[in-house]
């Protein structure tokens, strides 16, 4: 009888442990800009995730487990990218979220190449990346198919473009420049802004004004592509204005006032009117009381896509998650359909969105 309690004993312990494993909480590292003159696509990111991480929460988890996200800023530097997904991958989290600019792909698969983890991405696009079977997966189609649309729209309104970019995103200009330049077919010149766009400026206009251009493509964050637009506009220059994705922010467009009217940028933003997108919108405005930038739209929903899989998973191991998040099929997404091909690129439309009356207005 006393052996018998004792096997009873353990037997009940083990179930006990068991059933505390599978409890745990669905660890997921987080890792984007949070501060700094770049931060506004980090901070839109983590704060679309965020909304999604509450929301699967409170319908009670994945398959029982709550979701557990472990937010870093990596300040934009190289060093600091490398040392946070190492940590991660230390302390056994095996999913990690973020990255959101193409800056940071070389430092990110110094850690993550051949490791046995999943890497999700809503935002970073580098060309680079496209076609390879690896552990990395974006929402975001390539910066080069971002250029090819805008190129094709130039070709009917402009003969001579300057391509000013952020120096220290070269690698998502690069790919960029490299589609505008295939499919326009006037000439492009080339500015890299190497310190700020504040000292450098003036020194723009000039170039702009002796080069008989007509157009200005920005690769630059929303706050530079604000104001190098108003210094066009304090010297009288009347130019057409395109942008990447990355110059995009809703929230923003105030300062660019008069000066940002009729600039075109490529978006994936679809439709901003149908019940997804408005009920992401109103629960997205009530717990941060602002409208959501599209940083933020698209990291709930590469959020969304991966939480689908996580359900479909047989397990929270690499090789079961990445089948699942490759069989997923076709998802809705809040503004267009979604779907990985075999390499973890996203499929989707690319639209254009024009400021009109200070509102970004998507182009049919």
């Amino acid at each position: 009888m006393r052996q018998q309690a004792k096997f009873i004993a353990l037997l009940i312990f083990i179930l006990m442990f068991t059933a505390c494993g599978q409890n745990q909480n669905i660890r997921i590292g987080f890792v984007g800009t949070l501060s700094g003159p770049n931060s506004i696509v980090g901070i839109s990111m983590r704060d679309g995730i965020l909304l999604k991480v509450d929301e699967v929460n409170a319908a009670g988890g994945i398959n029982g487990q709550q979701i557990e996200l472990l937010i870093q800023d990596d300040l934009n530097d190289a060093d600091k990218i490398k040392s946070i997904n190492e940590t991660f991958i230390q302390d056994g989290i095996d999913i990690i979220f973020g990255h959101e600019l193409s800056s940071k792909a070389k430092p990110l698969f110094e850690v993550i190449k051949d490791r046995e983890l999943t890497v999700m991405s809503p935002t970073l696009s580098t060309y680079e990346l496209s076609g390879i079977d690896d552990n990395f997966f974006r929402t975001i189609p390539s910066n080069y198919d971002q250029g090819t649309e805008l190129g094709n729209l130039a070709n009917l309104e402009s003969k001579k473009t300057l391509f000013i970019y952020t120096n220290a995103n070269k690698k998502f200009a690069d790919g960029v420049n490299e589609g505008y330049a295939d499919s326009f077919s006037g000439s492009t010149e080339e500015y890299p802004v190497k310190t700020n766009i504040v000292d450098e400026a003036e020194a723009i206009v000039d170039i702009y004004k002796s080069g008989n251009f007509d157009s200005v493509m920005y690769v630059m964050n929303p706050d530079d592509v604000m104001y190098m637009s108003q210094m066009f506009f304090k010297h009288q220059i009347d130019t057409e204005i395109y942008s990447s994705n990355w110059g995009m922010a809703v929230n923003m467009l105030d300062k660019g006032g008069r000066a940002i009217e009729g600039a075109t940028f490529v978006s994936f933003m679809g439709n901003l009117d149908g019940p997804r997108y408005l009920s992401f919108r109103d629960a997205y405005y009530e717990k941060y009381q602002k409208e959501p930038e599209f940083a933020a739209v698209y990291a709930y929903e590469a959020a969304s896509f991966l939480f689908e899989a996580l359900k479909e998973s047989d397990s929270l191991g690499y090789l079961d998650i990445k089948s699942s998040l490759l069989n997923l099929g076709e998802q809705e997404g809040l503004v267009s359909p979604l779907k990985l091909d075999e390499f973890g690129d996203i499929k989707r439309k690319l639209f254009l969105a024009v400021v009109e009356d200070g509102k970004l207005v998507i182009l049919e």
